[in-house]
C-alpha cells in the first residue's frame, strides 16, 4: 500500500522541480555576455512601446541591449530601424529630452513625449538611465501633469 503512495510524491516533486525549472527559464531576463578584446560585452534584452496618444501604440519586445546602453540609445536605435523621426533637445548637463517621435511632436495639442520604466516614472533624462535586463519602457505623448 504504501508504496503507490510513495511513488505519487516522487513524481510529483520531479513535476515540481522541472515546472520550476520551467518557469525560471522563461521568466527570466535573456542575458549574455561574450568577449570582445579585453572588454567584456552584456547583451540582453527589453521591450519598448510607444502610444502616440490617439489610439496608435507600437510595440518592440525583446530588442537587444548592448553593455550599459541608455534608454535614449535604445529609442534611437529603434526608431532608425522603424524609419521613424525622431528630434531630440540638449539641455546639457540635465540631459536630453525627446522632441519628436514619428508625426508627433513635443506642444502638439499640448502633449509631451514621457517615459516610463517597469510601470514606473522616471525623474531624470532618458540618456541618463541606463536600460537594464527585462527593462518595459513605455513613451507615452500625453498632457504634461505637474
Amino acid at each position: 500500500m504504501r508504496k503507490p503512495l510513495y511513488t505519487c510524491i516522487g513524481v510529483a516533486l520531479i513535476a515540481l522541480f522541472f515546472g520550476f525549472l520551467w518557469g525560471h527559464s522563461i521568466s527570466a531576463p535573456v542575458s549574455q555576455s561574450t568577449v570582445a578584446g579585453n572588454a567584456v560585452l552584456t547583451r540582453s534584452t527589453a521591450s519598448l512601446m510607444i502610444d502616440y496618444g490617439d489610439g496608435r501604440v507600437k510595440t518592440y519586445p525583446d530588442l537587444a541591449v548592448v553593455g550599459s546602453e541608455d534608454l535614449l540609445t535604445l529609442l534611437q536605435k529603434q526608431t532608425t530601424i522603424a524609419k521613424l523621426k525622431f528630434e531630440v533637445k540638449d539641455y546639457g548637463e540635465m540631459g536630453k529630452l525627446v522632441t519628436t517621435i514619428g508625426n508627433k511632436t513635443g506642444g502638439d495639442e499640448g502633449k509631451y513625449w514621457q517615459f516610463w520604466v517597469n510601470n514606473a516614472s522616471i525623474s531624470y533624462a532618458a540618456d541618463k538611465y541606463i536600460v537594464k535586463p527585462g527593462d518595459v519602457i513605455e513613451w507615452k505623448f500625453i498632457n504634461y501633469k505637474n
